[in-house]
């Protein structure tokens, strides 16, 4: 769900023919926060992933600056800024978290097994206890997702770093 999006809801039409309340209560959210960026410039949810937010807004206000700017640095011609802004705009959407997730060769085989193997019981205290398959192959695959997910969660700060860094040094010249 995309929460810069005041008309945006987190489930589907049918959901909220059947609970109208629902509807109403994240309307009302939905407006209370567009009214708190216009306000405040950001809205306290925004603040609830903040990681995310700026992944994902970043590259909206790169784009909108690679287009429609006025002025370039003075180190820079009008052709190297709009390439700088639209490659920046590329790494900081390669930084989300979908993109690197494709990138795991493993995701889909050990989600679609993890649905179809996953066990939900109560124990004693009532508690709900969510257990997997333990044989084998499953560990095999569980092993080799998890190691190729820290393997690209290092790559990925490599990368957030190496782009940050390159942003930071830009930052006074960010106007339009």
């Amino acid at each position: 769900m995309n929460n810069m999006n005041v008309f945006s809801y987190g489930y589907r039409k049918g959901y909220y023919l059947k609970h109208p309340i629902k509807f109403v209560r994240e309307t009302i959210d939905n407006f209370r926060a567009a009214h708190q960026r216009a306000v405040n410039g950001f809205a306290f949810r925004d603040c609830w992933e903040l990681g995310p937010q700026l992944l994902q807004i970043l590259p909206q206000m790169l784009r909108h600056l690679e287009k429609y700017h006025c002025g370039t640095p003075m180190d820079m011609t009008d052709e190297e800024w709009t390439q700088w802004l639209h490659k920046m705009a590329d790494d900081i959407e390669l930084l989300q978290e979908e993109n690197w997730e494709k990138q795991n060769e493993y995701s889909d085989e050990f989600y679609r097994v993890s649905e179809e193997t996953r066990r939900t019981e109560r124990d004693e205290n009532g508690s709900l206890r969510i257990t997997w398959s333990d044989e084998p192959d499953y560990r095999e695959l569980k092993e080799k997702y998890f190691a190729r997910s820290k393997e690209l969660n290092e790559q990925w700060y490599v990368k957030a770093e190496e782009v940050f860094c390159r942003l930071s040094k830009m930052i006074p010249s960010l106007w339009d």
